[in-house]
């Protein structure tokens, strides 16, 4: 027992150090790219702050273009200054101006707008009023202008006034501040879309709650014990069909061209078939992605988009992703079943949030690969946990060689898949150490999963560089010529460090920072499938239409659940430090391993994030490739409650609440 729960310490070490290692590196990387052009991060520099214009944010991709913005400050001078030394940066070519007159101009863009420029402005002030103004263009994204002059007791910051046509001008924003997004403001707050639906939810927390504290205190008729005892299969079974009644009811009844980059996937099926091969990155706007869902839905394609409407054929399409989204929660269930034997609670509760997650919903609904690289990372998940947590001592070659597998199939649906891969050869080397066979397992058992991920998708990446110059043919890339334009198109500290929006105004939150983008479209649908809100629109729930852009949920179902998710999360929090506060524990059953695998994921999304100056950069659909995780921390989440009824019946009552309202959200009436 003693070397056993050495080799778990051990263990835990290990993965503590592989992840800060990972940060490490990451943290390198982001610093050496802190001078790079390409890399718009804007960071305060004493009292001068980046301002820019305070245009409302768009969900849309934007025209490509030079966006053009001046900045003006009102100057009084007493005196005749000796010097007065204007010191700036600009986003990017920048122009000088004293009342109206230009005293400095750049004809193209610096090599590095991140470095100083500086302009002495005493030549051109004289005692009396004047006007400062400094015009700023820059190509494809908004222009920023920081500026300081000490002479001057001069600095940007929201006193200045910003005009992108020169006539209208308003007051200046931060870059350290978004405003919320005018189309976030159509839906209802999520406190008052919760008051609006609480009749419906009430009943069913009580019911459950009441349910779960009976069976804790042994209040359950000796009669209605039989019933209790069936009740995990039944809960099981009636979550799987509900599930599929949803699905098909996405299927009938949500519009066509609903979705993420549907054109594109839609695209990318058509152009196998008609051409009868794989496109390169540069031939379309989707063309770049990994190719293996596309195929898989060309063969159904082949036979029938010729008999169906455009439409039809787009809805014929979904059929894939709806089953990614079942199985999902079967993996998930299987996985809490591995995790924890005889919790039947937590496995049926993890299940059901991972089956009724708003991600693993909306991304169902349309063709996408993101649920297929979904499914393949989560079985090799459950692959990794279970060769981990087989006490058998036998030799299995089989267990590496299927996760390395579907590692492979996950990367060759989507480039993300790849990020499951250094925690799933953790899992392997981790499950070597722990059976007879020495040093060499431990190195032969994740080569082997390695080279049989490869193996499937090596090819994808060498046919990449050998066409492209680079094996990962990303979709935003100026080598390639698919460049794209999406708001805020800048990160700054204040993205980093910013949290609440979401759980009130889910929709349009991600504008806001990094951790409300992840929150609102994990835990809802936050950039309502990619659809923009109109002007002037305001949600009605007893309209009967409403504008093509604005998907057909429930709103007040959705912003309950937003609200009511703070439960189920506040769950997988608590499971995440109890698996921390006992690394041996968490090796054992597989728990920590699962927080590296979310760990990893969030650390590879934020330098995306950061290096990525979209919008879209920070969804949480990458976070589906490790769902059954999530699930697990629940459980573990459970555990610590699970002797003080009162506790866990409020908590079942609210993830009840929180699951049925989810579901009312996306069911289309």
């Amino acid at each position: 027992m003693f070397l056993d729960r050495l080799t778990s310490r051990a263990a835990a070490l290990v993965l503590a150090a592989v992840f800060a290692c990972g940060l490490l590196l990451e943290g390198i990387a982001l610093a050496l790219r802190a001078q790079d052009p390409a890399f718009v991060f804007l960071a305060k520099a004493g009292p001068a702050q980046w301002i820019r214009h305070g245009r409302p944010m768009e969900m849309a991709l934007l025209p490509l273009g030079t966006d053009t913005t001046g900045f003006r400050v009102p100057l009084r001078i007493e005196a005749v200054l000796p010097e007065s030394r204007l010191r700036f940066r600009a986003l990017a070519r920048a122009e000088v101006m004293i009342d109206g007159t230009s005293i400095f101009s750049e004809r193209s863009v610096p090599a590095n707008w991140k470095q100083w420029r500086e302009v002495d402005l005493a030549p051109h002030l004289s005692p009396g009023d004047h006007v400062l103004t400094i015009v700023v263009r820059r190509d494809n994204g908004p222009p920023f202008l920081q500026a300081a002059c000490a002479a001057l007791r001069l600095a940007t910051g929201p006193a200045w006034e910003a005009s992108r046509d020169g006539v209208a001008w308003t007051a200046a924003a931060t870059a350290d501040r978004i405003a919320p997004v005018p189309g976030s403001r159509a839906f209802p707050r999520t406190d008052r879309a919760l008051g609006s639906v609480a009749l419906w939810l009430a009943p069913i927390f009580l019911l459950a709650a009441g349910a779960r504290w009976a069976h804790l205190r042994g209040r359950i008729p000796a009669g209605w014990r039989r019933y209790a005892e069936r009740a995990p299969a039944v809960v099981r079974a009636g979550l799987f069909a509900a599930l599929a009644v949803l699905g098909l009811n996405a299927i009938l009844r949500v519009p066509a061209w609903f979705g993420f980059d549907v054109v594109g996937h839609m695209e990318f099926i058509h152009y196998i078939v008609e051409k009868g091969r794989l496109p390169l990155a540069h031939e379309g706007w989707k063309m770049n992605e990994a190719p293996l869902f596309h195929l898989i839905s060309s063969l159904p394609y082949r036979f029938i988009y010729t008999h169906l409407t455009v439409d039809q054929n787009v809805i014929a399409m979904r059929v894939i992703p709806l089953l990614c989204g079942l199985g999902q929660a079967e993996i998930a269930l299987r996985t809490l079943r591995l995790v924890f034997p005889g919790r039947t609670h937590a496995q049926l509760l993890g299940a059901a949030v991972c089956g009724l997650l708003p991600m693993n919903l909306y991304l169902s609904f349309f063709p996408s690969n993101q649920p297929l690289v979904g499914l393949w990372s989560a079985l090799a998940v459950y692959l990794t946990l279970r060769h981990l947590l087989d006490a058998r001592p036998a030799t299995r070659w089989a267990a590496p060689l299927l996760i390395g597998l579907c590692l492979g199939l996950a990367a060759l649906s989507k480039v993300t898949g790849l990020l499951a891969a250094p925690g799933a050869l953790l899992g392997i080397a981790l499950a070597a150490g722990r059976r007879p066979g020495g040093r060499l397992r431990l190195l032969v058992e994740p080569a082997i999963a390695l080279a049989a991920m490869l193996a499937v998708c090596g090819w994808f990446f060498v046919r990449n560089q050998l066409a492209l110059g680079t094996p990962f043919s990303v979709g935003f890339s100026e080598s390639l010529d698919t460049v794209w334009r999406q708001d805020p198109g800048f990160r700054a500290p204040g993205q980093l460090l910013t949290f609440g929006e979401a759980l009130w105004h889910p929709v349009s939150a991600g504008f806001v920072g990094f951790w409300d983008s992840l929150y609102s479209t994990f835990w809802s649908d936050g950039f309502i499938s990619a659809g923009q809100v109109p002007p002037g629109y305001v949600y009605d729930a007893t309209a009967g239409s409403r504008p093509s852009p604005v998907p057909p949920w429930d709103f007040r179902f959705l912003g309950a659940a937003t609200l009511l998710s703070l439960g189920p999360a506040t769950l997988m929090l608590m499971g995440g430090i109890r698996a921390v506060a006992r690394p041996t524990v968490g090796i054992e059953r597989g728990t920590l391993l699962c927080l590296f695998w979310i760990g990893s994921h969030l650390a590879g999304m934020s330098y995306l994030y950061l290096t990525l100056p979209m919008v879209s950069a920070g969804k949480a659909a990458y976070l589906l490739n490790v769902l059954p995780c999530f699930g697990v921390l629940l459980g573990q989440g459970l555990a610590m409650i699970e002797r003080r009824p009162v506790l866990d019946a409020l908590a079942t009552g609210t993830v009840a609440a929180w699951g049925v309202a989810s579901y009312a959200a996306f069911f289309v009436r």
